[in-house]
């Protein structure tokens, strides 16, 4: 239930994942070589020490349990000014956007994931400027329309992952929109219909569609799109399954269907 006091004696250690069900101790803080901190469980995180000083090494962390404020007080802790990748997992809450508000001063921030309930803020300001990849893995969104003009307008995001909690929706992408975005990976994402307009997603180089059973067909522009190299779709639905059956792309791209529907 507790990190034993010797751990927090190993000056010198870098990795450190913790599964705890009650608390940390706070000695945590201490360890400044520390580079990868993952710290899981139900219980409370380890409290920050009066005038901690900064984790300048810190360059991984993910923070999961069940008290959001203390979530929101570690990233508005400051010590963390070099952190490059953050996960976070904590049950729906009203304190949610004020967590996801509170990453815009990360300002290395390049990878984020948010794990199961937590609902991704509609303001571009809210994100750090310069994220690169963005993993949203059982995310729930109550409109997801606005959220994805949010992430079209973040212009350094190259990665997009979207894992299911997506439901119905209509993918509206319109021009100008995800600029460097280069992978787009949408797997049980029950997309319905895909609008994309000239000159959204420019430098798309590759499409994982996965197991998205209500998207019936991809739009005409996709195929336009001169940077893209390689579209692989696995468990489509028949309808979309025959739509791609005969068709050649365009550019040099590769299309790849797997496990389609007979």
């Amino acid at each position: 239930e507790h990190l034993p006091d010797c751990v927090c004696s190993l000056w010198n250690l870098e990795t450190l994942h913790v599964t705890y069900e009650t608390t940390v101790s706070s000695k945590i803080w201490t360890l400044k070589r520390l580079r990868h901190l993952y710290l899981s469980g139900d219980g409370k995180l380890p409290v920050l020490m009066p005038k901690a000083n900064r984790m300048e090494n810190l360059q991984t962390l993910l923070l999961s349990g069940k008290h959001p404020q203390q979530i929101i007080s570690l990233l508005n802790s400051g010590i963390f000014p070099r952190l490059r990748k953050l996960a976070l997992r904590c049950p729906k809450t009203h304190a949610e956007s004020a967590m996801l508000s509170s990453l815009h001063h990360l300002n290395n921030l390049h990878s984020l994931k948010v794990i199961e309930d937590l609902e991704l803020p509609s303001d571009t300001n809210a994100f750090p400027s310069n994220l690169i990849k963005i993993t949203l893995i059982l995310a729930a969104f109550s409109n997801p329309h606005p959220l994805m003009k949010t992430l079209g307008r973040l212009t350094n995001l190259q990665i997009l992952k979207l894992n299911s909690g997506i439901d119905d929706i209509l993918l509206d992408i319109g021009r100008g929109e995800f600029p460097q975005l280069q992978l787009l990976h949408m797997r049980q994402i029950y997309v319905r219909q895909w609008r994309l307009e000239k000159d959204a997603m420019p430098r798309l180089r590759h499409l994982v569609i996965d197991k998205c059973y209500r998207l019936s067909e991809l739009p005409e522009e996709l195929w336009s799109l001169t940077a893209l190299r390689l579209v692989h779709v696995l468990w489509p639905p028949k309808e979309l399954a025959n739509s791609l059956k005969d068709l050649e792309p365009r550019n040099g791209c590769k299309l790849i269907v797997s496990n389609a529907s007979q």
